[in-house]
C-alpha cells in the first residue's frame, strides 16, 4: 500500500472512532504509538477506556462523545487522568475478563512507556467488539440520502384489468392449455 494510503487509511480510521465517541486519538497519536513513543500513552489509555465503557453501555447512539468528554472533565477534576492506577486497573480488568492475549499489558503501569503494547490492545478490542463496523454503519446511516423516487410513466392504480393486460392473460392460458395438451 502506498505511503499516502495508509495515512488515509488511519485518518479514515480516526473519524470512525470519533462517530462513536472515542475523540482523545489522532493519526498522529498512532504513528508516535507505532515508533512506541512515551508520550502518546495517556490518549491510549484514554482510548482503551472509552472503548470499554461504549462497549459496555451496548455503545449508545445519542451523543457518547459529549457524555465521556464530560465524564473526563469530572474525572480530571477528581485528579484521576486517564494514565492514573485507578483507569488502567479499570481498563486491565475487563481486557483480563474479555481474554486479552498479550501479557505486556497487564504489566503496565500508570508511568509505562510502552505505547506499541497499548496501540495493539487498542486494534484488538476494536476487532473484538466490531467497533469499526459498527461505527462505519452509523457513519453511512447518518450521511445517506434517500435515494431518488425512479421516475415511472402514469400507471393507472390496477393495470391488471386493462384491454392489453387481459388480452395478454387470455393468451398466455391458451398457450399453456395447448403446451399440456
Amino acid at each position: 500500500m502506498k505511503r499516502s494510503g495508509i495515512k488515509a487509511t488511519i485518518e479514515y480510521i480516526v473519524r470512525l472512532l470519533n462517530v462513536i465517541g472515542v475523540t482523545c486519538l489522532t493519526p498522529e497519536t498512532i504513528r508516535q504509538a507505532k515508533f512506541n513513543s512515551p508520550g502518546v500513552t495517556d490518549q491510549l489509555w484514554r482510548a482503551l477506556h472509552d472503548l470499554i465503557l461504549l462497549a459496555l453501555a451496548h455503545f449508545p447512539v445519542e451523543n457518547p462523545g459529549k457524555r465521556l468528554q464530560e465524564l473526563w472533565a469530572r474525572l480530571n477534576e477528581e485528579g484521576q487522568p486517564p494514565g492514573c492506577a485507578a483507569n488502567i486497573e479499570f481498563v486491565q480488568y475487563y481486557m483480563g475478563i474479555w481474554r486479552y492475549p498479550h501479557p505486556s499489558l497487564f504489566r503496565q503501569k500508570s508511568d509505562g512507556e510502552d505505547s506499541r503494547c497499548l496501540l495493539l490492545a487498542v486494534a484488538w478490542l476494536c476487532s473484538q467488539q466490531k467497533v469499526l463496523h459498527l461505527a462505519l454503519e452509523r457513519h453511512l446511516a447518518s450521511s445517506a440520502q434517500p435515494a431518488p423516487s425512479a421516475p415511472l410513466p402514469p400507471y393507472p392504480e390496477d393495470t391488471w384489468h386493462t384491454e392489453g393486460a387481459r388480452a395478454a392473460r387470455a393468451a398466455a392460458e391458451r398457450a399453456a392449455e395447448r403446451h399440456l395438451q
